[in-house]
């Protein structure tokens, strides 16, 4: 495989047993890669415990096929390492078309919905049973 410079970007962070992912940009499977090599270490420090994933791709332009299938082998992962409810929040009508497909896949292994803004995603993982600590929060 050809060396290619990483195109998309993510940032990463917790609030409590939900990690965060923001898309941003127009991603190629070397993005895919970088996301996987990020959260990995966090992967391995929980010890297999519980946790969900509110992936914010509000400002994400989309990505080839490979792409996405990529992104479907990190999921795969994410669930093998606890991954138990994820909610997505879509730019547009499109993108939600664009990632139907792995929706439906991903509603097959975990507890699965699309969200329409940040509260609308906290809400619904707190009744899913993880709610997202404020970083300050220590419990």
């Amino acid at each position: 495989m050809p060396n290619w410079v990483q195109h998309g970007e993510f940032q990463l962070r917790w609030q409590g047993d939900v990690l965060i992912v923001t898309y941003s940009g127009l991603w190629n499977e070397q993005a895919v890669i970088a996301l996987r090599s990020a959260v990995m270490p966090a992967w391995l420090a929980r010890g297999g415990e519980p946790w969900a994933m509110l992936t914010n791709a509000a400002h994400w332009e989309g990505g080839t096929p490979e792409v996405l299938e990529a992104w479907w082998g990190f999921f795969e992962e994410c669930v093998s390492y606890g991954l138990l409810a994820v909610t997505d929040i879509l730019p547009s009508h499109f993108h939600a078309l664009v990632v139907k497909s792995l929706a439906e896949r991903a509603s097959q292994l975990v507890n699965y919905r699309r969200s329409n803004s940040m509260s609308d995603a906290a809400r619904w993982l707190a009744e899913q049973g993880f709610p997202m600590v404020p970083p300050n929060d220590h419990r």
